[in-house]
């Protein structure tokens, strides 16, 4: 006869509780840090200085390609600083507000190259196709409206986002999203930035160097504990700490930097070689950047619009917005976390379309999307306090501002970012597959909707992306081209689909198990990782009405937990990497 268990989720006959097991998990998971849990000050900010290290790459990408289309001619390294500026404040603040008053997992906020497509389509019309060379002066007024356009454009494909998140839309529906889902979308993910990394991998073989010292402090040595000195009391002494595992992507990054200045400085590369930390391009912004600038909302002028970017922004937005869920699941079970509800989903969507919002009104040119790299440091390094992302948030805040610091960042050769890649997005796959050890692997129902949604999830864009459709509306085939070629999205938009439609299953049998959406921990005001502090949950069940706003818990009808629907226990340790 099973134990009576509690409004507390603990079992009367004190012999097993809910928190025991809990705990029994944290032990076989060897989290350091869970998302509601605060390292030291020294540590945290070195972990947040890592999770900006993995995902450099994305950040000063885009600043790239959109000082390119704006056809600034001798300007562009003058508009490049600028937009490296914007877009470190834009997704240091996004990332805040997310980690703060989103879901409140250690997520990170970057620019989506999903926005990437339309903004080419729009560069290339005949009428603002670049003509000139990249030492020709060009008015001002020209390439400033290219900006303004998609500065305005921006701003009103963010209301998909936040009209999703403000009304509950896809937190209805995460009920129904399960392994079979999250699964081939995190494989598709990995896989779709298979041509990034060789792209940057092919270019010198310190790409090889890259992945090989990262292998090697994150898996091998994983388990190695280094005697370090430590101050306590007044004295010195020594404290063995696992190093490998807590900062494997700045020492790696760290060793990989300092080999590409010292072959730099000794000319062993040649003079234009990838591997140099002195190419003309990364010494035009470090020579151009201010030490202080400070973006501000509408820098570029009033804003613009066009009818083709603002339908192909909206696309990418939604593309968006369906990765962002996915990772948000992925997150939470890397994290040790129960599946995010439906309040935080709502709530993690609509802080991404304030994210996206804020970079249209300042002007970075691309929306924000949660940066998958970056859960597959928290699988790495096990720490997953939201903590370490909010100082992520405020060090990119900072390093936009003084902008001469956040320029030293463009030094880093692009062999090490695919490097870098190859092993963050190997874990994001990693975490994918593991999510189905959840899933009956055993009925050739689930086997085939796994099998088939990620094959569909790389066929499909790939025939649009050699036989583009073209409907005659050059609008509608700017939206469809750009969501077909998307294989996250086409591939999770399948799983979720004949996961959901194909019968033969259970729930259970799927994947898919019932939890609560108001926990123990909040029916005693004791915040879970999705809600708030108690001093906030306190104030939000004294307001009658807040029961009714889908992002936020729901505080005032907690519903009692009962033996015959006891909470759900995983145990992913079986999982948990060395």
């Amino acid at each position: 006869m099973p134990a009576n268990i509690g409004q507390d989720g603990k079992m009367s006959n004190g012999k097993v509780t809910n928190d025991k097991v809990s705990d029994a998990n944290r032990s076989e998971l060897k989290l350091y840090y869970r998302a509601n849990q605060i390292p030291s000050p020294p540590t945290a900010i070195l972990f947040g200085f890592q999770q900006l290290m993995v995902c450099v790459s994305g950040l000063l990408v885009t600043p790239y390609i959109l000082s390119n289309t704006a056809c600034a001619g001798a300007a562009t390294a003058l508009i490049r600083v600028k937009l490296i500026s914007t877009t470190l404040v834009v997704a240091g603040l996004s990332t805040l507000l997310q980690n703060t008053l989103g879901v409140r997992l250690a997520l990170l906020q970057g620019p989506s190259f999903a926005y990437l497509p339309p903004i080419f389509a729009f560069s290339n019309l005949p009428e603002f196709k670049c003509n000139v060379s990249a030492h020709e002066e060009v008015p001002e007024e020209d390439y400033l409206l290219r900006l303004r356009i998609m500065q305005g454009s921006l701003v009103a494909a963010s209301a998909l986002q936040i009209f999703i998140g403000m009304t509950g839309f896809i937190g209805l529906i995460t009920k129904f999203i399960g392994p079979l889902t999250i699964a081939p979308l995190m494989l598709l993910l990995m896989l779709s930035v298979v041509g990034t990394i060789v792209d940057h991998a092919e270019q010198h073989i310190l790409s090889l160097v890259q992945v090989s010292v990262l292998l090697l402090v994150a898996v091998y040595l994983a388990r190695v504990k280094v005697p370090l000195p430590v101050i306590k009391k007044r004295r010195i002494s020594f404290k063995a700490l696992p190093i490998f595992t807590l900062f494997p992507y700045l020492l790696a990054i760290g060793v990989c930097w300092l080999i590409s200045y010292i072959i730099t400085a000794t000319g062993w590369e040649r003079p234009g070689g990838a591997a140099r930390t002195d190419k003309p391009d990364s010494t035009a912004v470090l020579r151009e950047a201010p030490w202080l600038r400070i973006p501000y909302p509408g820098q570029w002028g009033a804003f613009g619009f066009n009818t083709g970017v603002f339908l192909g922004f909206f696309a990418a937005a939604l593309a968006s917005l369906i990765e962002s869920v996915g990772a948000y699941h992925a997150c939470a079970r890397i994290s040790d976390e129960r599946p995010p509800p439906a309040h935080a989903v709502n709530r993690g969507v609509l802080i991404e379309g304030v994210g996206v919002l804020l970079a249209g009104l300042f002007g970075s040119g691309v929306g924000v999307t949660t940066y998958s790299e970056n859960i597959g440091v928290i699988n790495i390094t096990k720490v997953a306090s939201r903590v370490t992302l909010q100082i992520a948030g405020l060090i990119m805040i900072v390093l936009g501002i003084f902008t001469k610091f956040g320029a030293v960042l463009a030094t880093i050769p692009e062999p090490l970012v695919g490097g870098i890649l190859c092993v963050s997005m190997s874990m994001v796959g990693g975490v994918g597959l593991s999510s189905m050890q959840l899933v009956n692997l055993k009925m050739s129902r689930n086997v085939a909707v796994l099998g088939f949604s990620i094959m569909a999830g790389m066929v499909i864009p790939l025939y649009f992306e050699r036989h583009p459709l073209k409907t005659g509306l050059t609008e509608l085939d700017n939206v469809l081209n750009i969501v077909l070629t998307i294989r996250m999205f086409v591939g999770g938009l399948i799983g979720f689909f004949m996961d959901n439609t194909v019968p033969g299953a259970t729930r259970a049998q799927r994947g898919l198990h019932e939890h609560n959406d108001a926990t123990a921990d909040e029916a005693n005001n004791a915040p879970d990782a999705y809600s708030f502090p108690s001093i906030v949950n306190k104030v939000l069940s004294k307001i009658p009405c807040t029961r009714f706003v889908p992002f936020l818990p729901n505080l005032h009808k907690p519903q009692r937990i009962t033996p015959s629907e006891p909470p759900p226990v995983y145990n992913f340790s079986n999982t948990a990497p060395v």
